[in-house]
């Protein structure tokens, strides 16, 4: 499926073939013509919102809150550019590096970049990302492709996506079958054939995929300690709903975590709004506020009444 927030701004053919993008960040216009054979067989937006009514009607629930809808792929770009992912990244030796080798031909190497460091809580591999509500993973498939191609300051270890309606979670599943199936045809290749421009071969990819799981789960019940980042496209989630999961995250997630959400920010003491990133969305405009989850020090100071 093609970007849906760019057809609807005046850019690019739904059906799958990128088109006009000249205006293009090189680093998007690495990724759109995979991320677009990606969704090429699910179809337009009704058909994805179809698969969400469908999916609300198998579970007996309304509407409420299950709105589809995506965020334009320079956008998506754009908000992991402001998240600080080089901060998730450990650079340290301790506990983390066996040495290798016979004596004198020794070397030091990871013993699992996917581990979290005990010193620093850091992987080696990066950040760890989920998008709650994550739909047919059009964010997951992003960041993905965005990590592969080097187009990301920061590396990222593990993607998750979450979402609730098993109609849009099995489209997901299969765009991320389709995901590994075309992405390890160029992988395999990188390096054999000459570079060709930005989006149009296999330099583009010159990384592995990083480890990606969707899950079919309410995202009130996931657990969040092990996330570094959480993307939650939050327009329609309701008060009640957001100060639960604030409360939740706020106890859960490590200081120098962040969460994403869209139009408002997190209301909660243990949060400071770091940066406001402007977003095209298939509804329209909408900023993406960065929520940085403060040190147990800065939240106190934060709190009514501290001096």
């Amino acid at each position: 499926m093609a970007d849906e927030a760019d057809r609807l701004s005046g850019r690019g053919d739904y059906e799958g073939t990128p088109q006009d993008f000249s205006d293009d960040p090189e680093a998007v216009a690495a990724i759109r013509p995979l991320y677009h054979r990606v969704y090429g067989d699910l179809g337009g937006m009704s058909t994805a919102v179809s698969l969400s009514a469908d999916g609300t009607r198998a579970l007996g629930l309304g509407r409420d809150g299950f709105t589809y809808g995506e965020t334009a792929l320079s956008s998506v770009w754009r908000v992991l550019c402001s998240v600080s992912l080089d901060s998730y990244t450990c650079d340290c030796s301790n506990g983390l590096v066996v040495k290798v080798g016979a004596a004198g031909n020794e070397e030091w190497i990871w013993r699992d970049r996917m581990a979290r460091c005990e010193q620093c809580g850091r992987r080696p591999a990066g950040a760890s990302i989920v998008d709650l509500g994550s739909g047919v993973g059009n964010v997951v498939t992003a960041a993905a492709l965005l990590a592969s191609s080097g187009a990301l300051m920061g590396g990222v270890a593990r993607l998750d996506g979450v979402e609730l309606l098993p109609t849009l979670h099995a489209a997901g599943q299969r765009a991320l079958e389709c995901l590994m199936h075309e992405h390890s045809k160029q992988h395999l290749q990188c390096g054999m054939e000459p570079a060709r421009g930005p989006g149009l071969g296999v330099a583009s990819f010159p990384l592995p995929l990083p480890s990606i799981t969707l899950t079919c789960e309410d995202l009130e019940s996931y657990q969040l300690a092990d996330c570094d980042v959480v993307y939650m496209a939050s327009t329609v989630f309701d008060e009640a709903l957001l100060a639960r999961f604030a409360e939740r995250a706020a106890k859960q997630l490590r200081p120098g975590c962040r969460v994403v959400t869209l139009a408002e920010p997190l209301h909660h003491p243990a949060f400071t709004t770091e940066a406001v990133v402007p977003c095209v969305n298939s509804w329209g405009e909408e900023d993406a506020l960065i929520n940085l989850r403060m040190d147990d020090a800065e939240h106190r100071r934060s709190e009514p009444g501290s001096s």
